[in-house]
């Protein structure tokens, strides 16, 4: 298999070395772009109930914020080491970490939650397709979804990361996702390595997952 190196110009060279030089200087924040933290930390409100899938930093961050969080993360040593620090945290409200080895496992506590419960789906980990296409219902009218690495699975005229543009959709569950979401106000932002996505579900009308 042939690596594509096309993508290497010195813009991306540019955007990559800011990236590392981001991380190391905010070993705390999620990774995710600068302006997809930003962003978030302006949309979080202490009494929100979250969902992410994939635990790490981002875990830490987001309980700090929120008073509900439940993190699926489907590499057991990393969600024990995850919780371990999240307990450490001590924090009022619910955080919890989930092991989850199959993509059923992944989607099954918030398939547990009642629809228009969650106020933030952040999918950043293991069968994203399947983690956002769940996550659809279960949002409250005005909650966000927020998808990383959306430049992996989602087409977008304007990513700047020219490494993974897509012209299609990843597969045929994405598609049905960006059908769903496609009336739904979004954001779009990028540091040129990678892109993140925020979609807000504007209307009870919106409820997805159709």
């Amino acid at each position: 298999m042939t690596r594509r190196t096309a993508h290497i110009t010195p813009r991306y060279v540019f955007d990559r070395l800011r990236v590392i030089w981001h991380e190391r200087r905010h070993p705390e924040d999620p990774w995710l772009p600068k302006q997809a933290v930003d962003l978030l930390d302006q949309l979080l409100r202490p009494t929100d109930v979250v969902v992410e899938f994939g635990a790490g930093r981002s875990t830490l961050w987001l309980a700090k914020r929120v008073v509900h969080l439940t993190s699926i993360e489907s590499n057991q040593d990393w969600a024990k080491r995850t919780s371990d620090k999240l307990e450490a945290l001590a924090r009022p409200g619910s955080q919890s970490v989930v092991f989850a080895e199959t993509v059923e496992d992944t989607v099954a506590p918030i398939m547990g939650m009642p629809d228009a419960s969650v106020d933030v789906v952040l999918v950043d980990g293991a069968h994203r397709d399947h983690c956002a296409h769940a996550a659809l219902a279960k949002l409250k009218p005005g909650g966000v979804l927020v998808i990383d690495n959306v430049n992996r699975y989602l087409p977008h005229a304007t990513s700047r990361s020219p490494a993974t543009q897509r012209e299609a959709a990843a597969s045929e569950l994405w598609d049905r996702v960006a059908n769903d979401i496609a009336a739904w106000r979004h954001i779009y932002v990028s540091n040129g390595v990678t892109d993140t996505g925020f979609w807000i579900k504007t209307t009870t009308a919106d409820t997805g997952g159709a």
